[in-house]
């Protein structure tokens, strides 16, 4: 733009232009930049030269305006992407029901499992009770990543929770700890 001001090209579709390529951010930054940067800026109209200030929207004026109304349609963007991001997989974890396979367990976590099941939560600190978390990503099957874990911990107990990788374990504490949901 600032070649074809100097060549005095037809303003009136350089001022068009101008306006159009305002929608793109880093050309507002760059041509509001070039403008105040230049002292003596001298807008070019169709009524001869006129002196203008910085910050009128012919100079930089126009490039703030832009980016002003630009971060708050990027930013109320983000919120509406987010929103939608987190109500589709809602939607697909309520709607798409993963059964539980029975799986061969251990006696140990079968008697925890069974102790749990008949206390009440009064009973310990932290009381887990058939804890489940389900990925879904789009394109591929579900992922269960933690089926049914109980446990109660007592107060002045200490805790560890074993498992091979890719049992769950640091799944199970992001959930215990509201990192995830």
């Amino acid at each position: 733009m600032f070649i074809a001001v100097i060549l005095k090209g037809n303003i009136s579709s350089l001022e068009v232009t101008s306006w159009l390529l305002r929608v793109f951010p880093p050309y507002c930054f760059a041509d509001g930049t070039l403008n105040i940067a230049q002292k003596s800026y001298t807008y070019i109209s169709n009524e001869g030269s006129v002196s203008k200030g910085a910050f009128d929207m012919d100079v930089a004026g126009g490039d703030i305006l832009m980016l002003s109304i630009s971060g708050f349609v990027f930013f109320g963007l983000i919120f509406v992407v987010e929103y939608l991001a987190t109500l589709k997989s809602l939607r697909a974890s309520l709607h798409n029901e993963i059964p539980y396979i029975n799986k061969k367990q251990d006696i140990d976590v079968q008697k925890e499992a069974e102790k749990i099941a008949a206390s009440s939560p009064n009973d310990f600190s932290v009381r887990v009770s058939d804890l489940r978390k389900v990925y879904f990503t789009e394109g591929s099957m579900p992922k269960v990543a933690v089926d049914k874990v109980s446990f109660g911990i007592q107060d002045g107990e200490c805790f560890g929770l074993l498992g091979t990788n890719g049992a769950g374990k640091t799944t199970t504490f992001k959930i215990l700890t509201g990192e995830l949901r």
